[in-house]
């Protein structure tokens, strides 16, 4: 079953270009669109600078990711390449929880995170 998104497309891309042409503050945004958390459009901005309006686009799936990427995003983040939400935004991973949680089964000894 797919997922159904808060925010349309269209709102998403019209937050992120008020943001970045200096016409609303996240505060704003928070407010207009009902968002209780700064990192939703903290994201949303970052996912829009580092892959246009497709990145504003709703999963209506789960990824699937191979062990090689898994492992790669996890030694980046252990080498310092990125945080967890650079590193999300930059490779296209729409939740963090996924990178963290390959980080907790790498650092809890697993060979390969599930």
């Amino acid at each position: 079953m797919g997922r159904k998104p808060k925010c349309t497309v269209e709102e998403k891309i019209s937050a992120v270009e008020d943001y970045l042409n200096g016409i609303r503050s996240v505060s704003e945004i928070m407010v207009d669109l009902s968002i209780k958390s700064t990192r939703t459009i903290r994201d949303w901005i970052l996912a829009y600078q580092n892959g246009g309006i497709k990145a504003l686009c709703s999963v209506t799936a789960n990824h699937s990711y191979s062990s090689e990427f898994k492992i790669e995003m996890v030694r980046k983040y252990i080498n310092g390449e990125g945080s967890v939400t650079d590193l999300c935004a930059r490779y296209g991973i729409p939740a963090h929880a996924t990178l963290f949680l390959y980080c907790f089964s790498y650092s809890s000894g697993e060979r390969y995170p599930q």
